[in-house]
């Protein structure tokens, strides 16, 4: 990192923290007490040579019991001790080229105001296509009394300098004065797969059973793909659906996930299971003509169908059984998903010859029989 930008450097340098204690107590006293962004210092993007544009793709906290992702939940309220602070473990994947056309190596930036205020740094060492690894420590703003909440903690690189936010509940001691709660997840259904699945359940006070609404809630699993984060009702239940998964399997895992706010500590809900399913099929069948002279030409057609979806399924094949002697060639569905079995010679006896199309179904679609079909051959 740069020299001014180094902020690891700038945290063990008394001189330079006291300077940053002096300005937080200021900020303290005045109106703008909860304003991340009421002074902006070190670099701006345009101080960092060769720069490279930048998104942040990982942003993780951790503080001292417990980790937390603002990317994946922004908005979220997460504890942290005066005496100790907190840690950020972030991650920057750069662009291809430089903001000047070349590959050459270069710097990258980001910013937050974990601080404060608004503080743009530097990053040497930067290349294209580089994920660039990087830590931080926040400490407690000097002179804050237990309790202080911070709202709006912005992080973000260049040119997105306000990817996520997060708001920080300052403690003497963690969870000291919050209630603990109990988050649940009801059993999950079964579902065909890329169908409709949803994830339900309640928080509540753990020491009242009381249900606890107006909390956010969100979703961590292979199965909830984009569930999205869901406010619990008054009586602490909430609801939220998704897409299932696009293919057939077993034990696609869900587990909810409440961080907790000045009031309430945090809590996982257990994880969960369930199966995405085969989609079910109609095949139909028709003969035409019917009845027919003996020797005569007749066809054979018919649709198969995604029954879960009410789509049409091309590219199957379609196998046949009959009353002998009569004897079908497999067909396979156009784009419509129609077969058609045409030029059938029927049988040179007049009679009823009983005819059936099948499905034998896939990875994803269940096998499927279409009713029986009379071919009636009769004289003229």
């Amino acid at each position: 990192m740069t020299g001014r930008g180094a902020e690891f450097n700038i945290l063990t340098s008394s001189k330079t923290a006291a300077a940053i204690s002096s300005v937080l107590v200021l900020a303290l006293i005045s109106t703008v007490a909860n304003s991340p962004n009421a002074f902006a210092m070190g670099d701006p993007p345009t101080a960092c040579p060769n720069r490279y544009d930048a998104t942040l793709t990982s942003l993780m906290i951790n503080n001292g019991v417990k980790t937390f992702d603002p990317l994946s939940s922004p908005g979220i309220t997460l504890e942290a001790d005066i005496d100790t602070g907190y840690d950020v473990a972030f991650t920057l994947h750069t662009a291809s080229k430089s903001a000047q056309g070349n590959t050459a190596a270069g710097t990258t930036w980001y910013r937050h105001s974990a601080f404060g205020f608004g503080q743009g740094t530097c990053v040497n060492n930067a290349s294209p296509n580089q994920d660039k690894m990087l830590n931080l420590h926040v400490p407690a703003p000097a002179g804050i009394p237990d309790g202080y909440f911070v709202s709006g903690v912005e992080w973000g690189s260049w040119p997105q300098t306000a990817q996520t936010n997060y708001n920080v509940h300052w403690l003497r001691e963690l969870g000291n004065s919050l209630t603990i709660t109990t988050l649940t997840l009801n059993p999950i259904k079964n579902v065909p797969w890329s169908q409709k699945v949803t994830v339900t359940g309640r928080l509540v006070d753990a020491n009242t059973g009381s249900g606890i609404g107006g909390e956010r809630v969100y979703f961590i699993g292979t199965g909830v793909l984009d569930i999205p984060i869901t406010t619990t009702n008054a009586n602490g239940t909430f609801s939220a659906s998704g897409t299932a998964p696009s293919s057939v399997a077993a034990g696609w895992t869900v587990t909810a996930r409440f961080d907790g706010d000045s009031h309430y500590k945090a809590d996982d809900g257990s994880i969960l299971t369930y199966n995405t399913l085969k989609h079910k099929t109609s095949l139909t069948i028709w003969i035409f003509p019917d009845p027919v002279a003996p020797n005569s030409s007749y066809k054979v057609y018919g649709t198969l169908k995604d029954y879960t979806t009410s789509t049409l399924l091309p590219n199957k094949t379609i196998t046949f059984t009959a009353t002998s002697p009569v004897t079908i060639p497999s067909k396979t569905t156009d784009a419509y998903g129609t077969y058609r079995a045409n030029g059938l010679v029927a049988p040179s006896s007049v009679g009823d010859y009983q005819i059936q199309a099948h499905y034998a179904g896939g990875s994803k679609y269940l096998s499927r029989d279409s009713q029986t079909k009379v071919l009636t051959v009769s004289n003229p």
